[in-house]
């Protein structure tokens, strides 16, 4: 009977421990962020999206993650499913752009990143974006002008490709 007792005790503690554990979607979302592990960021907004299916934010970024894992379908779907539950989301419309550009839609792509950068003018990693979209249509100085934006204002990575052109 002992045993039972502190059995049922044990469970009850640990229902209460998971209860007590229980994290919001923002903080799924927040975790998934924190890792560079693609399918770990995938199955953190998964979850994020199952505590809350109209929140904008996880199924952006769980595209992008799908978008950076090669999965484009699943990327534009969860974009999609962002720009319809928050039809100006700057970061959806950049994950969206990138994309479109990495499936050969550039008009679509400029279209998505230039309604980024009218949203939000201060979202320099859509000037990025867009940048990269410019090298693959040839417009070199365009391109130039919008990494070193993107640079001046903190994205190292329009830096790198700044140096890589010759500034």
């Amino acid at each position: 009977m002992r045993r039972f007792v502190i059995g049922v005790v044990i469970i009850v503690l640990m229902s209460i421990a998971m209860v007590a554990g229980a994290q919001t979607a923002e903080e799924w979302v927040d975790k998934g962020c924190g890792t560079t592990d693609l399918e770990l960021k995938v199955e953190y907004c998964t979850r994020a999206i199952e505590l809350d299916p109209e929140y904008a934010r996880a199924y952006n970024n769980r595209g992008w993650a799908y978008y950076l894992m090669g999965d484009n379908t699943r990327a534009l779907e969860d974009a999609n499913t962002a720009l319809k539950l928050e039809p100006n989301y700057e970061y959806a419309l950049d994950t969206r752009g990138n994309i479109y550009r990495s499936l050969g839609k550039l008009d679509n792509a400029k279209a998505d990143l230039e309604r980024s950068i009218e949203i939000n003018p201060d979202y320099y990693w859509a000037y990025y974006s867009r940048g990269l979209l410019y090298i693959e249509l040839g417009e070199m100085e365009n391109a130039r002008a919008d990494f070193e934006y993107a640079c001046e204002n903190g994205v190292n990575m329009a830096c790198d490709l700044l140096e890589e052109l010759g500034k």
